[in-house]
């Protein structure tokens, strides 16, 4: 565990930036990281997280990535959700996708969950994300 941290909010008093800390006062190492930062959308939902280390350089968290991205539907329901390592390329944290997309109805019931199990590139080198995909109904 750690001792204690210390955290930093916006003007909406929503915490934005944390620092884990040790017994001896030092910064520490905590889940893979020592400092986290978090981004809101208009919606107040987080939108990102980033994980650094001590130095305030780009960490994998326990969790297997260094910054996570979110979009949202409504009332809080995650609609995409994907991932990057600590050079902010797209990965896949569980080795089987690498980004989850999911629709939900007025009753906030999940009628469409995808997920991209492949990134791709043209032929030209440019980056055509998610051109593969497995949707669940």
């Amino acid at each position: 565990g750690f001792a204690k941290y210390a955290a930093r909010f916006n003007e909406n008093k929503q915490e934005i930036w944390r620092e884990f800390y040790g017994e001896d006062g030092q910064p520490m190492e905590y889940k893979g990281y020592t400092i986290y930062t978090r981004e809101y959308g208009d919606d107040g939902f987080v939108s990102v997280e980033k994980y650094f280390d001590a130095e305030e350089k780009p960490v994998l968290c326990a969790a297997g990535y260094a910054e996570v991205r979110r979009t949202y539907k409504a009332k809080n329901l995650v609609s995409s959700e994907s991932w990057f390592d600590a050079d902010g390329q797209p990965m896949a944290p569980t080795d089987t996708y690498f980004k989850v997309v999911k629709d939900f109805d007025e009753a906030g019931n999940v009628i469409l969950n995808g997920t991209v199990v492949a990134l791709g590139f043209s032929d030209d080198g440019k980056d055509s994300s998610g051109v593969l995909h497995k949707l669940f109904r």
